[in-house]
């Protein structure tokens, strides 16, 4: 299904002739500096690489379960280039920001909760009214179109469903606009095939009202992408016809009562294009043409009549801007973007594919944040899934956890007799945001997996005055600890705090007791 869109940016437009200059951008490659886009008279667009789903490398886009769009994710008012990508919580919106010159720190993120994208059309638009763009998914399947709008003021964690009364068909397309100026966002259905027409539907009352229909007399449309901007600079949305031939691209343009071409360009672009777009990207006041292609190419044509007295500035970049060193890359190798170059990166890997940890941050769970401490209800949400706990034994065990969010691992992980609280001899809290030290950790694996051999076997020279030795010993006796200075081990630093890096070892040492 072809996904379609609109963005109104700052002022759209495209001139009455074609213009000589072609704006190409260096191709861009994470975790290498890139030059700023620039005017060259060779044909190169901005490469941008992702994370694949299939084996967690990076690799050029594009991926049959994302979705590409161009659109303005961060409301400055030129566009961005999006993927979403569907997640197990909803679909992670990821955008390469234009006004960071899609360097390889660039890339903001939202997460719209819930939200499966599946066979609908995706498009953006101020639904809202607030002057950003919010996600809106067309479904096509019933006999009537149905919408739900993901509303970016709620962080897109809020969404409301329009059933509308339009009818649909296989050769529909569909884009949003202004049509009449009333700051509402209406809807248009392009009818393609044997013979295009256009259906205006206005946003004042959820697109039950149609404002205009009309015959385009432009013949068969198929294969073409639509988007709209303004070309006379009335503040009208004028409807833009893009259709990709084998040696250049044509583009007709028709005015906002869309019965008319009123002009047609023929533009030396190829290629097969996910997104097309009009936004003003040199600062000049009118719309350029935006091409992203499959293979990961943005190209913008700059193909207007500059405004009086408005010199090109390329407003959106920042002469200044530069990644910070200790900026997260987009691209990573792995399921966490964190943990490269870590001793316990292996490990890491290993208890995520086994789904014992999920990730540090929420929703979008692409950090693991190896060297932060682990807390004992951490601990618990490790080992409950781990183990495979369920059990929560009809009882509230302690006293202390009930605004904890692993209350629930908590009351499973007592049920198992794996812990017995932090305040003997009482024992009537469990501490869930103390941090848990090797030694508390040590003792909670070991009842975990029922480890009896290595009791006296003094393993290390700095436990003895341990309440845990025996604990200790028999971890180390299993394999599952190897001691906390390399390479002579004689260490076990019971007294340490347990770091998210280290409890993956240890877990993923633990795993082969589980169940055996």
């Amino acid at each position: 299904m072809d996904r379609r869109r609109v963005l109104l940016g700052r002022r759209l437009g495209l001139g009455q002739g074609p213009d000589a200059l072609r704006l190409d951008g260096a191709r861009c490659y994470p975790g290498l500096r890139r030059s700023p886009l620039r005017l060259s008279s060779t044909h190169s667009g901005i490469r941008l690489l992702r994370r694949s789903s299939a084996d967690h490398d990076a690799v050029a886009v594009t991926n049959a379960e994302y979705t590409y769009l161009l659109g303005d994710g961060d409301s400055d008012g030129v566009a961005d280039v999006f993927q979403l990508v569907p997640r197990d919580n909803g679909t992670r919106l990821e955008y390469s920001q234009t006004d960071r010159n899609h360097d390889w720190c660039s890339v903001g993120r939202d997460h719209a909760l819930d939200i499966e994208i599946g066979d609908r059309t995706v498009l953006l638009g101020d639904y809202s009214r607030v002057g950003r763009n919010d996600l809106l998914l067309l479904d096509t399947s019933g006999s009537d179109l149905s919408i739900e709008v993901s509303l970016k003021p709620t962080g897109f964690a809020e969404s409301l469903v329009i059933e509308t009364s339009i009818p649909v068909s296989a050769t529909d397309a569909y884009l949003f606009g202004d049509h009449n100026r009333d700051s509402y966002l209406d809807l248009y259905v392009i009818r393609g095939g044997a013979g295009a027409t256009v259906e205006v539907y206005s946003g004042v009352d959820d697109f039950a009202t149609q404002l205009l229909s009309v015959d385009t007399g432009m013949g068969d449309t198929t294969g073409s992408l639509f988007t709209l901007g303004d070309t006379d600079l009335d503040e009208l949305p004028d409807l833009f016809v893009v259709t990709p031939g084998s040696s250049d691209t044509q583009v007709a343009v028709l005015g906002n009562g869309y019965d008319t071409v009123d002009a047609v360009h023929f533009v030396d672009v190829t290629g097969e294009f996910l997104d097309v777009l009009v936004n003003d990207y040199d600062g000049d006041g009118r719309g350029d043409l935006w091409f992203w292609d499959t293979t990961g190419t943005l190209t913008v044509r700059l193909g207007n009549t500059r405004l009086p007295g408005v010199p090109v500035n390329f407003w959106h970049n920042d002469p200044n801007w530069e990644c910070d060193s200790d900026a997260q890359p987009y691209a990573y190798v792995g399921i966490f973007r964190d943990d490269d170059d870590n001793m316990h990166e292996g490990n890491i890997e290993a208890i995520a594919v086994a789904e014992v940890t999920k990730g540090c941050n929420p929703p979008f769970n692409d950090d693991y944040c190896p060297d932060s401490d682990v807390t004992r209800g951490e601990m618990a949400a490790f080992l409950v899934r781990a183990l495979g706990l369920t059990d929560e034994g009809g009882r509230d065990w302690f006293g202390d956890d009930d605004e904890s969010i692993f209350h629930g691992d908590i009351n499973r992980l007592a049920t198992a007799g794996i812990t017995l609280g932090c305040n003997p001899p009482d024992n009537t809290d469990f501490c869930p945001n103390d941090r848990i030290t090797r030694e508390q950790m040590a003792a909670f694996l070991v009842r975990a997996l029922g480890l009896t051999d290595g009791i006296g076997s003094d393993q290390f020279d700095d436990d003895d005055a341990s309440i845990f030795e025996d604990h200790i010993d028999r971890l180390a006796t299993a394999g599952i600890t190897q001691g906390c200075n390399p390479p002579a081990n004689d260490e076990f630093c019971p007294d340490r705090n347990v770091r998210r890096d280290e409890m993956a070892s240890f877990i993923a040492r633990a795993l082969p007791f589980i169940g055996g």
